[in-house]
């Protein structure tokens, strides 16, 4: 309990079960996780959960023009370069967001093109590095 307790306040009360039994294995202490959890539960020791961010990046309630879909749900094209589409994405670095944008060709889905932003702190810098 004493080596649980240890671990758990070092973690700053995150870690739960699964963690705590892989530290004491790290300290030589053969402690299974369910073991590690019972004694937990027994001593009223809980991890802090933590939510994972959810990302809204769709307001529908605004009072701006809609872009016409010229498409209809009509993603059959007969020949290359007469229907595109597009998408874009987010993807989380360690310096901030980076935004994916690809686009498709319909006739034979090869990509036409992309483009990604850079990372929020390389803004301020020259792109590519080294020019």
């Amino acid at each position: 309990m004493e080596q649980i307790m240890e671990i758990y306040q070092q973690s700053k009360c995150r870690y739960g079960s699964p963690r705590i039994s892989f530290e004491l294995r790290e300290q030589g202490i053969q402690a299974s996780r369910p073991r590690v959890a019972c004694v937990m539960q027994k001593h009223q020791i809980q991890s802090i959960i933590r939510r994972k961010h959810r990302m809204q990046t769709t307001d529908s309630s605004h009072s701006y023009t809609v872009a016409n879909n010229f498409l209809s749900r009509d993603f059959q094209a007969a020949r290359p370069a007469e229907k595109w589409v597009s998408d874009l994405t987010y993807i989380r670095i360690g310096e901030g967001w980076l935004y994916l944008t690809v686009v498709l060709d319909l006739a034979d889905w090869k990509v036409v093109g992309w483009t990604l932003s850079r990372p929020w702190r390389q803004r301020l810098q020259p792109w590519p590095p080294g020019r």
